[in-house]
């Protein structure tokens, strides 16, 4: 059987203490916020705390945080959280990030690729999905690229202000 979670050009693995520079990176960045539900800063603290006290037991906390790193070097280059998991209906969320100066070398759909596949043969998921704010090109792009589907459109769904909302597509996959 194939190695699980890595290929030629990546790696997916447990958060470990010196990551904390790019969790402070990627959750602190407000132009992020909108992607996620991020509506304030990450002290170095928190970020050592979550790290410290992560549990990649998914059936226990149903979330599951995974770094992805350049396998040749091992830099870091993004994380891949899968959420929501359900194991009585067997699907998940998904949500990606790669770091911006990475971007544009099919990374985003790679580390998809090794979720889905890990998803599908360790976890016995059936589906995953993603929300992805309607501007969001890029990732509904690399969502795209990696077979899932939109599936429909959920309107006012992302507050961008006081009074402002944005819309966002559904993607699936179903295996």
């Amino acid at each position: 059987m194939k190695q699980l979670l890595c290929n030629d050009r990546l790696r997916l693995r447990a958060p470990e203490p010196y990551d904390r520079e790019y969790f402070a990176r990627w959750e602190n960045d407000t132009t992020l916020w909108d992607t996620g539900s991020t509506s304030a800063p990450y002290s170095l603290n928190q970020i050592d705390e979550y790290i410290a006290t992560y549990n990649p037991d998914i059936f226990a906390t149903r979330q599951l945080r995974l770094m992805v790193e350049l396998t040749a070097t091992s830099e870091v280059i993004g994380a891949v959280d899968i959420y929501d998991f359900d194991p009585v209906n067997r699907r998940a969320g998904v949500g990606f990030i790669i770091d911006p100066e990475h971007r544009g070398n099919g990374y985003g759909a790679e580390a998809l690729s090794l979720v889905n596949q890990y998803c599908r043969q360790r976890l016995y998921v059936k589906q995953l999905y993603a929300f992805v704010g309607i501007e969001n090109y890029a990732s509904k792009r690399t969502l795209e690229n990696s077979l899932y589907k939109r599936c429909g459109k959920l309107r006012r769904w992302i507050c961008t202000g006081a009074d402002r909302y944005s819309d966002a597509f559904m993607y699936q996959i179903v295996f």
